[in-house]
């Protein structure tokens, strides 16, 4: 249990164990696949944390009709950075080969699984503001425009973080090829918009307080850039 807290602190700091540990896993003969067990605590950090955020992303404007709202969010955000993981890896997968850079992928996706551990962290960090938040906001149509809009910008503050400790844990490899720079930044903008549209088909982790309690939305397609767009209408009045 210790080793579980201890390591998410490691993750924060991009540690130089971490980098060490890409770094003697990608010579010959010594590269592999994550180990299980590092595997299966990165998962269980993403999930418990995760979960601690989407519990709190559930609490607006929250009654004893609406409580199950909370436990459904708790589910899905885990499930929302899992699945957004797996569809962005295999395209950014496809960017390291065609960049040449394909002999370093093992090391850059144990790299990609503990930022997304990261991002998890993040966010149980920034739960205790988005209560304070969802507790002053009006439960009315105004206020869940600016729920949904506050918590797109904790995601957004969270990506952005988590991609410091991205760089962080690829230092070693950027010092000695600067493609890798570019790679990174295209992995935010891949991981940023699969993300954003993996949230509305996973919808609704806030929950409208007109509408019924639901754990995902009868209509489930649909661009999430459009209702984003009409959201920041609405907050503002137009």
């Amino acid at each position: 249990m210790n080793t579980f807290w201890l390591s998410a602190d490691d993750l924060l700091r991009g540690s130089q164990r971490a980098s060490s540990a890409s770094k003697n896993a990608s010579e010959p003969g010594r590269a592999k696949t994550l180990e299980s067990w590092r595997l299966a605590r990165l998962v269980g950090q993403i999930a418990v944390f995760g979960a601690l955020y989407g519990a709190a992303m559930g609490t607006f404007a929250v009654t004893v009709e609406r409580a199950p709202q909370i436990v459904f969010a708790a589910v899905k955000v885990p499930l929302l950075l899992l699945a957004t993981g797996a569809l962005s890896v295999p395209l950014f997968a496809v960017l390291y080969s065609l960049w040449g850079l394909r002999a370093e992928w093992i090391p850059v996706l144990r790299a990609l699984a503990s930022t997304q551990a990261a991002l998890s962290i993040v966010l149980a960090s920034l739960s205790p503001l988005t209560l304070v938040v969802h507790a002053s906001l009006p439960s009315g149509g105004s206020g869940y425009a600016a729920s949904v809009l506050w918590n797109a910008l904790i995601f957004a503050v969270a990506g952005l973080t988590a991609q410091i400790v991205l760089r962080a844990k690829m230092r070693f490899w950027i010092e000695r090829d600067r493609r890798h720079v570019s790679l990174l930044r295209a992995w935010l903008l891949i991981y940023g918009f699969i993300g954003v549209q993996m949230a509305w088909v996973l919808r609704p982790f806030i929950g409208d307080p007109g509408g019924d309690v639901t754990f995902l939305r009868a209509q489930w397609s649909g661009n999430a850039y459009v209702a984003l767009w009409k959201l920041i209408g609405l907050w503002i009045g137009l």
